[in-house]
């Protein structure tokens, strides 16, 4: 086996496609990115996930450094620092004791560090991909690589919220191809590349501490390249190799270290146990009832933290005891505390677009086919006098961080959203693109007309869903309308459809609403009057209609002031759940009128049980959603 260098992988782009041309189309792509984006920034409240940053980015900005609540959550700070503080400045000094709770004016103060978002994370997404395509294969297939990320609806709905997902994509892109680099030619340059870009990576979100197995593996890969090269008989040779490799290796893991503190600003953990009590799932919850030092006790307990760790350790480390215990989540009528190992393929399969299935599908035949060949370039290599064939160490690499991620998201006990995949998807489209463009040039004929369709069926896909992409399924679903069958959460209900609710209140003239909202956002932040249900004193009688988001309306998280463990199984809405709601606020808030008498009944009938639920009057057990055991499973 031989890897293939810089100068071996890429080639001369066609003159056809001159500069200027492409410079037009990769302007023209991210133009399209843009309004697209523009679209959802104006039309989707505030997410959880945004309320809960855009509070500790205030706190931050207040005490004059990052608020020690993100090590404590497990949130990786750069989106904050790029992203947030930036255009926040000194807008608000409100209070913020509960970083989940929005207040009024959130909307408002969103904005900016939404735009950044989608200007340092979706942006430079499509500008890598374009240049590392045309450089190989040219303009053609840089156009359609580039264009598949622009009117993706995955990179569409994280590009345009200012929440870690989308960095970290790009950060991943640009760290795994830094990582090619090196592979093919190990140098300094290529050694700090990939580090810097790692350190991104694992600042913006702590999944990108699989980039170190990534890079440790290719660094495996390319010791034994060296090691064939050298001769049997030259043991100094060998030394040198392994010696080089092993100290390669150890830089990288200090420099890591070093960058991804700086990032952090060099905090070290508190005095204090890491983990939040909201995030705490299950059998832990039971400490609650004896107060929030006890739980903190038994979570230090557990965990074995120490203090004094540098922060971001810590941080993932959290992040860690939370994939231990698990997270209430959700798939297709059954819920779990510790997920299924099946959940992120089923939620690719059900969330990405025709032609990003087409990609993945592309990448698995991608594998067939190198194996084969691989096979028998090694039994030719072996003959007398052959020199083998190269292997592209970038396809390598991009081969090995998917495998490592997707099994690491098998693995998962937070089962909670698609977005967890979105680093897979520029991946999955400089692979399979590279590839075609490879197979196009030598083969043409029919191959040619492959790009061009799955880039129109990608427009068409993605002005179709315009501005709900965060809620978009495709036709194996059922389309949007019925996703909420087979998803919950971040999947299409992240609290983003609060404008659409007001329309649909002031349209059908409602003068009392309840509500079950499953979000973060300040209702009033956006005019929407209504109160909320399952509140003490609840008049169920007078209201004319009910508004519920459907994370709720499955019961997926137990609700309540008891442990968590006592109303698991309870299922609210099941009655109110098989009727069909009058109207949607876009794909993630029912409407139920309740002029309707049997919608009246139904909501009559979960008002009641909620209400038992909330004050702790009794424990209720209505199972109509099953639960599964990830245990069991497993």
């Amino acid at each position: 086996m031989e890897l293939s260098g810089p100068e071996g992988a890429f080639q001369v782009p066609d003159p056809r496609g001159g500069k200027t041309r492409s410079v037009a189309v990769v302007v023209l792509l991210c133009s399209v990115a843009l309004v697209q984006t523009e679209w959802v920034r104006r039309t989707a409240s505030v997410t959880a996930d945004e309320t809960y940053y855009l509070s500790v980015a205030i706190r931050s900005l207040q005490q004059v450094g990052l608020d020690p609540d993100l090590i404590r959550s497990g949130a990786a700070p750069l989106p904050i620092a790029l992203n947030y503080m930036p255009v926040l400045g000194t807008a608000t000094k409100d209070p913020r004791h509960d970083p989940w709770r929005g207040l009024p004016g959130d909307h408002r103060l969103i904005y900016g560090p939404r735009v950044l978002t989608t200007l340092s994370s979706l942006i430079p997404l499509l500008l890598l991909t374009f240049g590392w395509l045309w450089a190989r294969r040219g303009l053609a297939a840089a156009t359609v690589g580039a264009g598949l990320l622009a009117f993706s609806p995955t990179m569409l709905a994280h590009g345009s919220l200012a929440t870690q997902d989308s960095s970290f994509a790009f950060q991943a892109t640009l760290a795994v191809l830094c990582m090619g680099s090196f592979l093919a030619s190990p140098t300094w340059a290529h050694l700090l590349l990939t580090t810097g870009a790692s350190s991104l990576a694992i600042g913006s979100k702590y999944t990108g501490i699989l980039l170190i197995p990534c890079f440790l593996l290719t660094l495996a890969i390319r010791l034994t390249q060296d090691l064939r090269k050298a001769h049997n008989g030259l043991g100094r040779s060998r030394l040198r190799a392994v010696g080089r490799a092993l100290a390669w290796g150890s830089i990288f893991l200090v420099l890591l270290g070093l960058f991804t503190w700086a990032l952090h600003g060099f905090g070290v953990a508190g005095d204090r146990p890491l983990i939040a009590v909201r995030e705490v799932p299950g059998e832990t919850a039971a400490a609650v009832d004896q107060g929030r030092g006890t739980l903190e006790e038994a979570l230090g307990r557990l965990s074995g933290l120490s203090f004094g760790q540098p922060g971001f350790i810590a941080a993932i480390r959290t992040q860690m005891i939370h994939n231990q215990f698990g997270h209430p989540s959700f798939l297709h009528g059954t819920r779990s505390m510790k997920g299924w190992w099946y959940y992120y393929p089923v939620t690719m399969i059900l969330k990405s677009t025709i032609s990003e299935l087409v990609l993945f599908a592309g990448v698995v035949l991608f594998l067939v086919v190198r194996a084969g060949r691989s096979a028998g370039v090694r039994r030719r290599a072996e003959a007398p006098g052959s020199t083998g064939r190269g292997v592209d160490s970038w396809r390598l690499v991009m081969l090995l961080f998917s495998g490592i991620l997707l099994a690491a998201l098998i693995r998962s006990h937070i089962d909670i959203g698609h977005r967890y995949t979105i680093a897979l998807y520029p991946i999955a489209v400089l692979l399979t693109t590279d590839a075609w463009a490879e197979l196009e040039l030598a083969r043409r004929g029919w191959l040619r007309a492959v790009g061009p369709i799955l880039l129109g069926t990608q427009m068409v896909t993605s002005l179709a869903a315009a501005p709900q992409y965060l809620s978009y399924f495709n036709p194996i679903a059922g389309g949007p309308d019925q996703g909420w069958k087979y998803l919950a959460d971040s999947n299409i209900d992240w609290g983003q459809d609060l404008p659409a609710l007001k329309s649909i209140i002031d349209q059908s003239g409602y003068r009392r609403v309840a509500i079950d909202y499953f979000g973060s956002a300040s209702l009033a932040d956006h005019g929407v009057q209504v109160e909320p249900a399952g509140s003490s004193g609840f008049p169920s009688t007078d209201y004319d209609a009910f508004a519920i988001s459907v994370t709720l309306l499955h019961s997926v998280y137990p609700r309540g002031p008891k442990p968590w463990a006592d109303h698991f199984h309870t299922d609210i809405y099941r009655e109110l759940r098989g009727l069909p709601p009058t109207h949607r606020a876009g794909h993630s808030i029912f409407i139920y009128d309740l002029s309707d008498p049997s919608l009246r009944q139904g909501f009559l009938d979960s008002a009641e049980l909620l209400k038992q639920v909330m004050t702790g009057s009794r424990p209720v057990e209505r199972t109509a959603v099953r639960e599964h055991s990830g245990a069991a499973a497993r």
